[in-house]
């Protein structure tokens, strides 16, 4: 895969859980990450060598202000990566806690995407590392000629979505 030598990344959602991974790998490979979050990235910006800024991305005047900010320190972003939303804890189909499901629904409406993306029918949620990976592939110069799709990393999931997930979601 490409280097993202000298690239800049903003990562909506960087101070923990799949924003993190996504930070850590990116400035591996040599970008300039910022980091966006409500939670204090402040710590793991230093670490990586990048910067962090205060972000609640449901304040549009905020989420415009840290992007002009970004913008006026170090000029034109390269790569984006919009990841904030209210994550699950690492769990099985049958320790999921519905209400947390909900409320992470609710919050974002991308968040169903990224829920259903989570739980496969390994019984396992997907790792950090699953859509790092993809993410990494999309930022790169190998996918230069890709202009937009949809690609389902769920490990399978929505090849066949339980009857009792669905049921159990909305209540069904």
């Amino acid at each position: 895969m490409s280097s993202f030598q000298d690239k800049l990344v903003f990562i909506t959602g960087g101070a923990s859980g799949i924003g993190k991974a996504m930070a850590e790998s990116f400035a591996a490979d040599g970008a300039r990450v910022c980091i966006g979050d409500i939670g204090d990235g402040a710590q793991l910006a230093s670490d990586i060598g990048g910067a962090y800024y205060k972000l609640d991305v449901a304040d549009e005047e905020n989420t415009r202000a840290v992007y002009q900010s970004i913008e006026d320190e170090y000029g034109k972003l390269d790569v984006i990566c919009l990841v904030a939303g209210v994550a699950l804890e690492d769990t099985t189909l049958e320790e999921l806690d519905m209400s947390k499901a909900r409320k992470m629904i609710d919050e974002d409406e991308s968040a169903e995407a990224r829920f259903f993306g989570g739980i496969t029918a390994l019984g396992r949620m997907g790792r950090p590392r699953d859509v790092v990976n993809m993410t990494r592939f999309l930022a790169s110069d190998e996918a230069g000629f890709i202009t937009g799709g949809e690609f389902a990393v769920d490990g399978g999931l929505t090849a066949g979505l339980s009857n009792s997930l669905t049921g159990a979601l909305w209540g069904e």
